[in-house]
């Protein structure tokens, strides 16, 4: 398989599962992408609601905490 194919799928590497030619790889990222982000928004939320701050300081500090930890997440697919 070539890298141009390889990155048209979405895939980080050659290596590639099976039959995935009828597989809209990006459409299910992005469908998961969209639902996890949901989940993380309100999980913030939660994990950061008895923090003493409000307003632009708690906007700042959930988006802070939401950036890190999609960047744990993706640290986490290097390591694999």
């Amino acid at each position: 398989m070539n890298s141009k194919k390889s990155f048209e799928l979405g895939m980080y590497n050659d290596e590639q599962p099976k039959n995935v030619e009828h597989v809209e790889i990006n459409d299910i990222a992005q469908g998961i992408a969209d639902h996890c982000m949901e989940i993380m928004y309100d999980s913030v939320d939660w994990q950061i609601a008895d923090q003493p701050f409000d307003g632009d300081d708690y906007n700042n500090l959930h988006s802070r905490v939401m950036k890190k930890a999609i960047e744990i997440m993706f640290l986490q697919t290097q390591n694999k």
